[in-house]
């Protein structure tokens, strides 16, 4: 019997399974940013790279945002690939972060019934904010365990991080769905410590050949309440 469901955050929760170097991308092309999309990912990584250490415990989520594309546009002009230009920055952050919003809201509107037949965790590789981050969307309320990488000092894919967050909700792995948007990161792990899974697939950077199938693939977080429903997971 299924009795916990454990969310990725960061092209999950966020984007409805859009990879946040898809998300940029978009935004580059939009904005007629004259950038190759191979230098374009290594400033992405540039700047991932730094995030822990410029984020604390109480910034928001618009300020990850700001932080991720001032030092993607800092790389990309300090390797004279383009101009640093805050008004562009400053107007890419306020469009992703009403998409996010949007997205939180779909997500919201499916929690909301979820919450009342599973326990709820997220587990996300993130910046030490993100309890922070799911009170500033309001969702906070809805997880009984939050694990944030930074805090732990553990990353995803090991699969450590998933078997703490399962103790803390005393469930077995086979009590629990694994739903997130990375094969490597969330699917993988998950199935190999027993957890069922379900692959959100939406917009990925990178196409990876499977050896282990999901136990269900979706493109929209819409698509859980269907899969979720009590018939239909006692039948998987």
């Amino acid at each position: 019997m299924i009795k916990s469901l454990i969310f990725d955050f960061g092209g999950t929760i966020d984007t409805n399974g859009i990879h946040w170097i898809e998300m940029f991308w978009s935004e580059y092309k939009r904005h007629s940013i004259q950038i190759l999309k191979d230098e374009f990912i290594k400033a992405y990584i540039f700047a991932e790279r730094r995030m822990n250490d410029k984020i604390k415990p109480g910034d928001s989520f618009k300020f990850i945002l700001k932080n991720q594309l001032s030092m993607q546009f800092e790389y990309l002009f300090d390797n004279n690939l383009l101009d640093f230009d805050e008004h562009t920055i400053d107007t890419v952050v306020e469009e992703c972060y009403s998409y996010v919003k949007e997205c939180i809201s779909l997500f919201n509107d499916i929690i909301s019934e979820l919450a009342d037949n599973f326990s709820l965790a997220v587990i996300s590789n993130f910046y030490g904010n993100l309890e922070t981050v799911l009170r500033e969307f309001n969702i906070r309320n809805y997880f009984k365990v939050i694990t944030d990488s930074a805090l732990l000092k553990i990353r995803k894919p090991d699969p450590k991080i998933f078997l703490i967050t399962l103790r803390e909700l005393s469930v077995k792995p086979e009590e629990s769905f694994v739903i997130g948007d990375s094969y490597d990161n969330d699917i993988q792990p998950a199935q190999k410590i027993g957890c069922k899974t379900i692959w959100l697939i939406n917009k990925t950077y990178k196409e990876k050949e499977v050896t282990l199938n999901p136990d269900y693939k979706i493109s929209s977080v819409n698509q859980l309440k269907s899969i979720l429903k009590p018939k239909n997971i006692l039948q998987k």
